[in-house]
């Protein structure tokens, strides 16, 4: 039995790796198109992306990795490798919603800072223009 809970092991770590690579893929394209509208700079909003999903990649694979040696009764190595396989994938679906969760307040946090500059500029503008001096009006005799 032994063998065969090694095997379930490696087979649960390999899929959730597999799964946690190409969901991570996908966040980070999804990522850095979300955040390029809110950002200048390209390589700004691909940095804030790549930040954000190695922690999504740490934290998955550190859920894979607890939940490949985990003991969990069942009537054998098939069953036991599917019901960790619906919880990696439960794991996987709950830390990308989450992600896409922080990747959205980042980007609205950005959109509020941008509007909050541009207001501030204009009013800036607003109390310099000529059109805002107090202009004295002389009465004649």
């Amino acid at each position: 039995m032994m063998g065969s809970g090694l095997t379930g092991s490696f087979l649960i770590l390999t899929l959730g790796v597999i799964l946690t690579a190409g969901v991570g893929l996908i966040l980070a394209r999804s990522g850095r198109a979300l955040l390029s509208e809110v950002y200048d700079d390209d390589r700004t909003a691909a940095s804030v992306t790549r930040l954000v999903v190695v922690l999504f990649g740490l934290v998955v694979l550190g859920v894979v990795a607890l939940l490949s040696t985990a003991e969990l009764s069942g009537d054998g190595l098939a069953e036991t490798v599917l019901v960790k396989l619906g919880i990696v994938l439960l794991v996987v679906g709950a830390a990308y919603g989450g992600t896409l969760m922080v990747l959205a307040r980042i980007r609205a946090a950005r959109r509020e800072q941008q509007h909050a500059d541009l207001t501030r500029e204009s009013l800036q503008r607003a109390n310099r223009s000529p059109e805002r001096t107090p202009r004295v009006i002389e009465a004649g005799p």
